[in-house]
């Protein structure tokens, strides 16, 4: 049963989150939104506003794949508004990050994927997902549990094949998939073992 504590906090899994997918954007991002940083590129659009639109998506695909495991509400259509706007206003602050060096780059990527796994444990915490995305994928390895794999769920292995396509598509090269694409799906579930390891460490020392 999730607590009061993480009912509270879990919905700071979104700026949380939205940070991550920014710091990220300038050296590709999670294979999920790979297809919405393209468009993004390819057109007037802003990461904020196709991220939403992906968003969306997901959501009509879980709400008609959902069980009672990873049901999200109507109210979350608001969370993925707030996601996209979130994104929109990182890139803005962070926009000088395009002209960064490589170790730069990098050093953002940890960090992203120690945001994103702190995002997800709120989320698991709290027994309530607030990112599309992840709704998604916990329904789809409930009920296709044989879909998912050592380290990428379908949802990635769609979007990075759907990036590649529309890549070629709008630039006719490969665009927007690099290391901000692979290092994440390999980083986050490190991250994850790391921050609960260390939540349970607080938890033993009774610091808190």
């Amino acid at each position: 049963m999730p607590t009061n504590d993480s009912l509270k906090l879990y919905r700071l899994s979104l700026p949380l989150a939205s940070l991550a997918i920014t710091l990220m954007a300038q050296t590709g991002t999670l294979p999920t939104y790979t297809p919405a940083l393209i468009i993004a590129t390819a057109s007037p659009l802003t990461l904020g506003l196709t991220t939403m639109i992906l968003s969306a998506i997901f959501l009509i695909c879980q709400q008609t794949l959902k069980t009672t495991h990873g049901t999200i509400g109507l109210t979350d259509i608001w969370e993925i508004f707030l996601f996209g706007l979130l994104i929109d206003l990182w890139s803005f602050l962070f926009s000088d990050l395009a002209n960064a060096s490589f170790g730069t780059h990098v050093l953002c990527l940890i960090i992203a994927s120690f945001l994103l796994a702190a995002a997800r444990i709120l989320q698991e915490e709290a027994q309530h997902y607030v990112l599309a995305a992840d709704a998604l994928t916990a329904t789809i390895n409930h009920r296709f549990p044989l879909l998912q794999t050592w380290r990428f769920q379908v949802l990635d292995i769609i979007g990075l094949v759907l990036g590649l396509l529309l890549s070629f598509i709008f630039f006719k090269q490969l665009m927007h998939i690099g290391i901000g694409t692979l290092i994440p799906v390999f980083m986050i579930p490190f991250c994850t073992y790391v921050l609960r390891r260390g939540l349970v460490l607080i938890d033993d020392s009774d610091f808190l």
